[in-house]
């Protein structure tokens, strides 16, 4: 009727572009630009354009997400915002920038949280757990070791079991209990003995024998 009386109105409906869906694909690439940023932190240790490259990382992931209809690609984009986030976290704890790693970390608790991805959440309380032993804080090292332990992925796999029961030994040992620090580390070692080759997350690399008997 609108266009037969005036001839103009459909001319005036604006056109809406159709937005590209997200899948797999765009999870894995920018996976890829993670897992770069982690090597760059093997070879240089935290600095300031890591943290830089990392935040970048994560507005590209959320970006992503406001153009996704699957819950399974948006699990896996707020894993990458949570590890992207964790990343920026540890170039704060090197460079001794200990509240704004906290501000990061807190971040990537809720991205972790949103993701329901154990490794995911395992690798948010290590690392609070190494930032609470930066500030001195043994109650909230000893918590976040304690969280990490009673994890999802730490339940279901030795080799994040073994993780956990390490930082629940540091917690202890912080906070003046030797016999309950061995008793931790003996289960660390137990349990990584336990433990069988398997595709882990990129930034676990760090963690193995070596490390443990470290």
């Amino acid at each position: 009727f609108i266009v037969s009386t005036t001839g103009t109105a459909a001319g005036a409906v604006p056109i809406v572009k159709q937005r590209r869906s997200v899948g797999m694909t765009d999870v894995a690439r920018v996976a890829a630009g993670m897992n770069e940023l982690v090597e760059a932190d093997d070879r240089q240790g935290g600095h300031t354009s890591l943290e830089t490259a990392a935040i970048e990382g994560r507005a590209k992931v959320l970006e992503l997400q406001q153009r996704n209809d699957s819950e399974r690609v948006r699990r896996a984009l707020y894993a990458l915002a949570a590890e992207y986030t964790t990343i920026a976290a540890w170039s704060c704890i090197d460079l001794r920038d200990l509240d704004r790693a906290q501000m990061y970390l807190h971040e990537s608790t809720t991205y972790a949280g949103l993701s329901q991805d154990p490794p995911t959440g395992m690798r948010v309380w290590v690392n609070m757990a190494m930032l609470a032993y930066q500030r001195k804080s043994g109650p909230e090292q000893l918590a976040a070791a304690q969280a990490a332990n009673a994890s999802r992925a730490a339940r279901r796999d030795p080799f994040f079991g073994s993780m956990g029961r390490v930082r629940l030994a540091l917690a202890h040992s912080t906070l003046g209990d030797p016999r309950a620090a061995q008793r931790a580390l003996g289960a660390a070692q137990d349990s990584l003995g336990k433990a069988e080759e398997d595709e882990r997350p990129r930034w676990t690399g760090f963690y193995g024998a070596a490390e443990l008997n470290h």
